[in-house]
């Protein structure tokens, strides 16, 4: 069964895959707590096969995927919380493909929004703990998280999108001055 083997795919012998630069992949979602599952039992990171693993989910890949001897750099792109929600407010009422899509909202203004259908409180903070959307966080918890962000991430800013494109650059080591492709 191909689900019990992580397989690294390439255009050359897929055609669904990226063609892009013969780009390689593994072929494993890691959006999703059921793709995390997966990419830990088919033993992704000890594999290397990836450099680079996308997921939201903060806490629960970090207990899955990573332990001491496999260690990951988190590179996290952080928006103004206000500034977040109402772009949020705005996407759902017309993203049509996304499972979270609210057309209700259409005929709300944002204040009332805001004080009586907003439930996204300390969002990051629930996130890098490991808390579930309605459980409550306490100042411990958002001690912890500042921990967390401080020693695991590499902060990039929407406000400063070409900085924070040069940061990552850095990390992964991807020289953006010498090759126009990467730019």
């Amino acid at each position: 069964d191909g689900d019990d083997n992580a397989r690294e795919n390439s255009s050359s012998n897929n055609s669904n895959n990226s063609s892009r630069n013969n780009a390689k992949f593994v072929n494993v979602d890691t959006t999703t707590q059921e793709g995390i599952l997966r990419a830990e039992r088919l033993g992704l990171v000890p594999s290397r096969k990836a450099d680079i693993i996308f997921s939201s989910d903060v806490y629960f890949a970090s207990d899955h995927l990573f332990d001491e001897s496999h260690r990951g750099t988190i590179l996290a792109l952080f928006r103004q919380p206000i500034d977040r929600l109402v772009s949020k407010f705005y996407y759902l009422q017309t993203a049509t493909w996304e499972r979270t899509y609210r057309p209700e909202w259409k005929d709300m203004s944002l204040l009332e929004w805001a004080e009586k259908v907003n439930g996204d409180e300390n969002f990051l903070v629930k996130k890098i703990v490991g808390k579930k959307l309605w459980e409550e966080v306490d100042l411990g918890d958002l001690i912890v998280a500042r921990e967390v962000v401080q020693k695991t991430f590499v902060v990039g800013l929407m406000e400063d999108m070409e900085e924070s494109v040069r940061r990552f650059n850095v990390v992964l080591g991807i020289d953006d001055v010498g090759d126009e492709r990467n730019r």
